[in-house]
C-alpha cells in the first residue's frame, strides 16, 4: 500500500503504470550477471473500487504470477499471487481485487 502525500496532485504516479500495463504485451527484466529474459503479460479482467487499476499476470515456467492495483485519491494498493494454471487466473484476480477493495475501504 502507497500513501501519497497530501500535496500530491494528477497525474498520479500509478496512474501512469496502470496506463502502461493496459497497453503493454510483455515486461522485460535483467537479473544481474543473467541475460535479459522477455515475459508475456496477459489483461485480466476484473473490476476494482478504484479510481484507476490494473490486472495482469505473467509466466516464468511453470508458474503464473497475478498482480492487481487500484488508486482511489492519493492512495494506492497493489498485491500480487501465484497461480498453478492459466485457467486459474480469473480466480486469483478476483481474489485480490477483493483484498484491494477491501483495503481501500478501510483507508
Amino acid at each position: 500500500m502507497t500513501s501519497l502525500p497530501p500535496a500530491a496532485a494528477p497525474p498520479y504516479p500509478f496512474d501512469a503504470k496502470a496506463a502502461l500495463f493496459q497497453d503493454c504485451t510483455s515486461v522485460q527484466g535483467t537479473r544481474p550477471g543473467a541475460v535479459t529474459r522477455t515475459w508475456d503479460l496477459l489483461q485480466l479482467e476484473v473490476t476494482t473500487n478504484g479510481e484507476a487499476s490494473y490486472a495482469v499476470a505473467y509466466r516464468v515456467g511453470d508458474e503464473w504470477s497475478v498482480l492487481v492495483g487500484a488508486r482511489n485519491g492519493s492512495l494506492s494498493v497493489e498485491a500480487e499471487t501465484g497461480a498453478r494454471s492459466e485457467s486459474d487466473l480469473p480466480q486469483a484476480a478476483a481474489g485480490l481485487a477483493a483484498v484491494v477493495d477491501e483495503v481501500l475501504a478501510r483507508a
